[in-house]
């Protein structure tokens, strides 16, 4: 089963083995592979940060207790918040998926 959540600290070391993969599987990310050298300190206080963030925040995708796939959503300073609006649209298609 597919669960869509919000990304946690603890999560920190199997996000860095995601990206491992989307860097090597994928020509069209950001990074190339093993240009991406973040420590797993490094990507914890990046999540940190996002979690403490007013309008920015990770989802991913677990299947069978393993990640395979992320949401990354970076809010800027207008008045509607990004998150907001994404959290109202991951819901949607969360509930209709699931009718």
């Amino acid at each position: 089963m597919l669960i869509i959540r919000e990304v946690a600290e603890d999560d920190a070391r199997e996000l860095m083995e995601l990206n491992k993969r989307l860097d090597s599987d994928n020509e069209y990310m950001l990074y190339e592979p093993n240009e991406r050298v973040f420590t797993e300190e490094q990507q914890t206080m990046m999540i940190k940060n996002m979690i403490n963030s007013a309008n920015s925040t990770i989802f991913i995708a677990e299947e069978d207790g393993r990640l395979v796939g992320q949401l990354i959503v970076i809010g800027g300073g207008t008045n509607r918040t990004v998150i907001e609006r994404i959290s109202s649209l991951a819901y949607s298609m969360l509930t209709r998926g699931g009718e």
